[in-house]
């Protein structure tokens, strides 16, 4: 997704809507399992699906591709990233004052190296 420019998912995940509230200039996180945040970037397009046969797709899948194109600010080698234990989501809405800290953690990561 990093040389593609996009935060994308082809399988049906528990929160759509938290993708669909994406507007251009929010914060994205990319997060790898079992590693951590990766990346970070902002989103420069809203929520786009596209179906299976699409030509526009990232990927030639049968499931629908879910994507937000993005600006990628900072990309890291997973040594490097942020270490983070997430829930098994595909794409996670962190905007409330319960993440507040989590941004904040993050964002000092991400400059200060």
């Amino acid at each position: 997704m990093h040389s593609e420019s996009y935060a994308a998912a082809w399988e049906s995940f528990k929160f759509p809507d938290h993708m669909r509230k994406v507007r251009i200039g929010d914060a994205i996180f990319m997060f790898a399992k079992g590693v951590g945040i990766i990346a970070i970037g902002r989103a420069k397009s809203l929520c786009e699906t596209l179906d299976a046969g699409n030509r526009n797709r990232l990927y030639q899948e049968n499931t629908r591709e879910w994507r937000v194109a993005v600006q990628w600010l900072d990309w890291r080698d997973p040594e490097d990233a942020y270490p983070w234990k997430a829930p098994n989501f595909t794409f996670w809405n962190i905007s409330g004052e319960r993440w507040s800290g989590l941004r904040a953690a993050v964002r000092e990561h991400f400059v200060r190296q």
